[in-house]
């Protein structure tokens, strides 16, 4: 029996450490850069989160952005547009979600052993990646 409760604490434990480290690993001011898939030979899609630029009807650019994530918020700074949003953290698929501009986000956080260096991915796929700043 005592076995039993050893292993049910220590499985305990792990999954609090576990969903904890999730929580925090975000807390942080971080570049942000939305990397281009290519969809044929003419075009490609990003996440809308990234700033667009239209340089002409052939060409636009795709700006990186500083983001910083607190307990209760998410600061963008996009150059001259600052703005922030509240979010909310699903523990259970280890994602965040929050509302910009008018649209709902939803980024599943995909982290690894590099704690300066989180991915996220949209429910479309699409992804958009983060650098610790320091």
């Amino acid at each position: 029996m005592t076995k039993i409760i050893r292993l049910t604490l220590v499985t305990f434990l792990i999954v609090m450490v576990q969903f904890s480290f999730g929580q925090n690993e975000l807390l942080s001011t971080w570049q942000v850069s939305c990397p281009m898939e290519k969809v044929n030979g003419a075009s490609g899609k990003f996440c809308g989160l990234c700033p667009m630029n239209q340089k002409d009807i052939n060409s636009m650019t795709i700006s990186d952005f500083e983001m910083t994530v607190d307990k209760e918020e998410i600061k963008f700074n996009m150059g001259n547009i600052k703005s922030s949003a509240k979010y909310i953290l699903d523990n259970d698929l280890n994602a965040i979600r929050f509302k910009y501009n008018g649209i709902d986000y939803t980024f599943k956080v995909l982290l690894s052993s590099n704690n300066d260096f989180i991915v996220l991915k949209n429910t479309d796929g699409l992804i958009v990646t983060l650098v610790k700043k320091h």
